[in-house]
């Protein structure tokens, strides 16, 4: 095959490992991330140790990263070089490093669930995908950690991740993916990773801020962008103000209010609200939500990741 067609073939790389993925992603329980996630909770049950001062979890968590990191990076080194098609390693890479379909299907299944009154089996899958304890929230707190979790999920699991691969091909990619997955597997919302995970959530934090400013300009263009950009401005009181800005843009989509109160282990935290004081009902809003969360996708495909692949195709090539 010729450099050209090869070239080709490297250019339309992400938006046939998104297509698929939306297709033909893989469920929760069977998708390698997921295990990832497992062997990371495992090291850290190893190494994050109670007994240690803040500077030494922090130095643990710091180590634990890097070494996850070099390996799972070093590894995939080794099987470019001895693959004879890297570009469909590459493809396949991505396709899995990618999350939509599993976080799309199991939150609808959180709708289906509601919708039958199966409000203990609704908490119980929604607390797949949220940190916040589930077992006492009502069906609105439901629906709206829901929204709000499927937005943030969709920006740091998607967005993100076909940004930097836009930017520095499978291994931008692939190191953010891992820095992003040990922030949520280390998340410092939790007591025992407050100090442990400290460096994964700072480089993280750092990695996902121009992705999630991009995706919030392109959400405010769909729907009312007066009410979007207002909404957007308060991003600031969130803890995390881009975080902020996706969530307040979602609650002007929903036309209802999300943010609040929160428990994590039983003790309450509380954070700004955003958006009218209406309830978001899960059947009719989610799916709306879903709709436009497909059409900025689209947006950001043909507005960002495209321009930035051509840039780089005609500076230093693919």
């Amino acid at each position: 095959m010729n450099e050209q067609w090869l070239s080709v073939i490297a250019l339309l790389l992400p938006i046939g490992a998104a297509i698929a993925e939306w297709l033909l992603g893989l469920p929760r329980l069977w998708h390698p991330l997921y295990y990832f996630q497992i062997v990371a909770n495992a090291l850290s049950n190893r190494v994050n140790r109670a007994e240690n001062g803040p500077k030494q979890q922090q130095l643990a968590g710091s180590m634990a990263m890097w070494l996850l990191l070099a390996v799972i990076l070093l590894t995939y080194w080794g099987l470019s070089v001895l693959a004879d098609m890297p570009l469909l390693l590459d493809g396949i890479s991505l396709f899995l490093l990618l999350t939509w379909r599993p976080l799309m299907h199991d939150l609808k299944q959180v709708s289906e669930k509601l919708q039958k009154g199966q409000l203990p089996l609704a908490r119980l899958q929604l607390a797949h995908w949220v940190l916040r304890d589930t077992h006492q929230l009502s069906q609105a707190q439901i629906t709206a950690a829901a929204s709000e979790s499927l937005i943030i999920r969709l920006a740091h699991g998607w967005f993100a991740t076909l940004f930097w691969y836009a930017l520095f091909g499978i291994y931008g990619a692939l190191t953010y993916r891992i820095i992003e997955l040990l922030h949520q597997t280390w998340n410092r919302k939790l007591a025992d990773y407050q100090q442990f995970g400290k460096s994964s959530d700072q480089i993280h934090h750092l990695l996902a801020y121009v992705p999630d400013l991009l995706l919030a300009w392109l959400m405010c263009l769909i729907g009312s962008p007066g009410k979007n950009w207002h909404q957007y401005q308060l991003g600031f009181r969130w803890p995390r103000t881009p975080s902020g800005r996706l969530i307040g843009i979602t609650a002007s989509w929903l036309n209802a209010q999300l943010g609040g109160q929160r428990y994590y282990q039983g003790l309450i935290r509380s954070f700004a609200l955003f958006g009218a004081k209406n309830q978001v009902t899960l059947t009719s809003d989610f799916k709306h939500l879903c709709i436009r969360c497909y059409l900025v996708a689209g947006y950001y495909l043909v507005l960002v990741i495209y321009p930035i692949l051509l840039c780089r195709y005609i500076i230093i090539g693919l």
